[in-house]
């Protein structure tokens, strides 16, 4: 899922919001410059409280979980997961956490 094009050299306002309700129901919300991109959207895992950011970039990726047994043989391996790709670098700044 693209949520924005992304373009090198750019400044994004990215706004993720977590209300209170939303982390019972583990949803949030996405806005990019103002705009919204994403609603309603499902975390990745359940928690109670919301306590880290973690931003990912790539296609999305369902499996593995940690829900997963990572012994299990019959898991296989990520296809070219250790195939290099270009170098990238991204600049965050301003993280800040209001609670609602």
């Amino acid at each position: 899922m693209n949520l924005q094009p992304y373009k090198a050299q750019t400044w994004y306002d990215l706004d993720i919001n977590v209300k209170t309700k939303d982390a019972a129901n583990s949803s949030f919300s996405v806005e990019v410059n103002g705009n919204p991109v994403l609603r309603g959207a499902a975390f990745a895992g359940a928690v109670e409280s919301v306590e880290r950011l973690s931003l990912r970039t790539g296609p999305f990726r369902t499996d593995p979980t940690r829900r997963l047994d990572r012994y299990d043989k019959r898991l296989k391996d990520l296809p070219n997961a250790d195939d290099p790709v270009a170098l990238a670098v991204y600049h965050v700044d301003d993280v800040v956490a209001t609670p609602r």
